[in-house]
């Protein structure tokens, strides 16, 4: 492991292989990197656990994939990694096994989902989290425009073709035309599509093969937006994916890369915008308008038909998929609940345990075995008596030694009594009684050891049983803690399922709600019921206006509030047919309020002089016109206006349209 290099400045030259933080120097120097405004690269860093040398995250292969693209930092003791923590913002240390992804810039400093925490306190986990720590950093890299300047790229890339053969393990293999078989990474290629979502089996695929890595590089061939939703019209319905939730508005993903808001006020809806949408949700929308673009979460139809999303690679699946509603889970029984409420698997009682051994009864007292049982314990015959030898007569040995003669001692191979020097050999008799004392003796050492030893057993045997009650009695707390686990997890899942459920029926029940009020609102289709009643366009305008009068206005008003004396510019019917997402009546209504006086009294219209500039002069015709706008809807950069000339008491409607077209 390399050491670090010139630590003064906030982004250092790429380097094979992880640093290493030795110091509390190098932590304060790595903690300048990180906040630096001036890093270039995205950072990994990765925590040793207390007690061990090596992280269990294989740094030196997280450095290898990621070599050019991202920094690559241990920190080998809790010293440094406290040192560390003290100059981050919270929730952003890493310690203790764990790891991060830094991103170019600063905005994990206070959003710290943006650099999420991996740990790595077991093999498996810590495989696992090498895979994510890559997949972020490579994301991270992509977004900072860092892969066209990678460390170790060859000098001369080539276009290669090849068919998708499958996905493994977040990655698409594809084996190209002369049989060699690389990868496509997703993160590389779309952040945040997964890659079953990008290729699909036997698709076609061409991009830059870099040789080093064995990567296919399909950025070139991504389908840029304004192609890819070509199809889309306004009232389409489409699926989009939620980004971001706050309380002021709703991000959402119309392709990747394109994010459309929704504001608050534009969905009406009386329940936090965080209890309606989650972000990673796919949900439903309507195309409101193109160029720019903008949507509408209110206008929801679930049984209607929904354009297909487009595909982010030539050939490709569509980048989003509707979810398939999830059931609401049943409700508990009551067995379920008298279950939870004991505390006990739904099972069969264990089974009673087994009687201890009775105490062992004292010994009888037994009479010492005879000689006889002795032999027949031995399995032998009783000896017969050897017979003794006839003593002849000789020259008598004086006891004790002779004068002038050395003494004699036991001749070879013979052994001593060890006691005192024996006196004359005892007679026969005497020394089988004292064998036999002794073999009694030892025969009633053996029987104390037995009775002890069966003794000894005897407690043994019940401590095993009682070992055993404790280890069924172990394994029932065990089955419990399994059972309530499953039960937990159980009603996590369950939990989840019905607060997606609950929430996809508040938001249905929301849009209703705004449509019907809206129905209400609006008032009889005129278009639909009068339309074409007249073959001149400008006679079905006037016709349908004092329509609307008679409808807008009360009787007892009419004589107070009649329609001023107005004509149609050369562009109004052209542009109020063209208009779209919003209603005619609607229009009308608007047209009413501003002939009959009313528009400067209603605040809903923000009637005002039209400048030729946002800090220009008002615009005035030659004739001395005066130029006007009022609102046809509010709350959204696509809400639509009237524009209208007037001179005096005439009025000449001008143009109707989106709020960011006219002036």
């Amino acid at each position: 492991m390399p050491p670090p290099a010139n630590r003064s400045k906030a982004s250092l030259p790429p380097v094979k292989g992880p640093r290493l933080v030795g110091s509390a120097a190098d932590a304060d120097a790595l903690a300048d990197t990180l906040t630096s405004t001036e890093r270039a690269r995205p950072v990994v860093v990765i925590s040793i656990r207390s007690g061990d040398q090596t992280p269990l995250i294989d740094a030196d292969k997280v450095a290898s994939e990621l070599e050019g693209l991202a920094d690559v930092w241990v920190l080998p003791r809790a010293a440094q990694s406290w040192r560390l923590a003290e100059r981050l913002p919270p929730q952003t240390q890493v310690y203790g096994g764990g790891a991060r992804v830094y991103p170019v810039g600063q905005a994990w400093m206070s959003d710290p989902a943006a650099a999420p925490l991996y740990w790595g306190t077991s093999p498996d986990e810590a495989k696992r989290s090498a895979e994510l720590l890559v997949s972020d950093a490579m994301t991270a890299a992509f977004r900072a425009g860092l892969l066209s300047v990678r460390a170790g790229a060859p000098s001369s890339s080539a276009q290669r073709q090849g068919k998708v053969a499958g996905c493994v393990a977040d990655r698409a293999l594809v084996q190209l035309d002369n049989g060699q078989v690389v990868t496509i990474w997703p993160e590389l290629t779309c952040p945040d599509v997964s890659v079953d979502h990008l290729v699909q089996p036997g698709q076609v695929v061409s991009g830059v093969l870099d040789s080093v890595t064995n990567r296919l590089d399909m950025r070139r061939s991504v389908v840029p937006a304004n192609e890819a939703l070509a199809a889309y019209q306004v009232g389409d319905q489409v699926l989009v994916r939620v980004a971001k939730v706050t309380e002021q508005r709703v991000d959402a993903e119309l392709y990747p890369g394109l994010m459309v808001s929704v504001a608050a006020r534009q969905i009406a809806a009386s329940d936090r915008l965080t209890d309606l949408f989650n972000p990673g949700e796919v949900i439903r929308a309507r195309v409101v308008a193109r160029e720019p673009w903008h949507i509408g979460l209110d206008q929801i139809d679930d049984a209607g038909p929904v354009t297909q999303p487009p595909a982010v690679l030539p050939g490709g699946p569509p980048w989003l998929t509707e979810p398939i509603p999830v059931p609401p889970p049943p409700a508990p029984s009551f067995g379920d609940f008298a279950r939870r409420m004991v505390g006990a698997p739904v099972a069969q009682p264990a089974p009673p345990p087994a009687p201890a051994a009775p105490p062992a009864k004292p010994a009888a007292p037994r009479r010492p075995p005879s000689p006889m049982d002795l032999v027949r314990r031995a399995g032998q015959s009783p000896p017969k008596p050897a017979p003794r030898p006839t003593p002849r007569p000789g020259p008598v040995r004086p006891i004790g030694p002779v004068p002038g003669e050395a003494p004699t001692g036991p001749s070879q191979g013979e052994s001593v009594w060890p006691g005192p020097r024996p006196g004359p050999p005892p007679a026969p008799a005497k020394q089988t009684d004292q064998r036999l004392h002794q073999l009694e003796a030892a025969n009633q050492a053996l029987q104390i050891q037995r009775d002890r030893a069966g003794a000894e057993a005897d407690h043994l045997r019940q401590r095993l049983v009682r070992l055993e009650e404790d280890m069924d009695a172990l394994r029932r707390e065990r089955d419990l803690a399994d059972q309530r686990g499953r039960d937990t997890a159980g009603d996590f899942h369950q939990a989840r399922a019905q607060a997606e459920h609950l929430r996809r029926q508040l938001r249905r029940a929301t849009v209703s709600a705004k449509r019907s009020k809206a129905s209400q609102d609006s008032g009889p289709d005129l278009a639909g019921i009068l339309g074409g009643q007249f073959i001149d366009p400008e006679e079905q305008f006037d016709f349908e206006l004092h329509l609307a009068w008679t409808l807008r206005v009360q009787p007892a008003e009419k004589a107070q509030f009649p329609l001023a004396p107005y004509s149609l510019g050369k562009d109004f019917l052209d542009s109020l047919d063209a208009l779209q997402g919003v209603d005619r009546f609607k229009v009308l209504e608007v047209v009413v309020d501003v002939l009959t006086g009313r528009a400067a009294d209603l605040p809903g219209r923000a009637l005002h002089r039209r400048r030729a500039t946002k800090a220009g002069q008002y615009l005035t015709r030659d004739d001395g016109a005066l130029a006007w706008r009022v609102a046809i809807q509010r709350g959204t950069p696509s809400a639509r206006r009237l524009h209208y000339w007037q001179l005096g008491q005439h009025i000449e409607l001008d143009k109707v349209g989106v709020h960011d077209e006219v002036d």
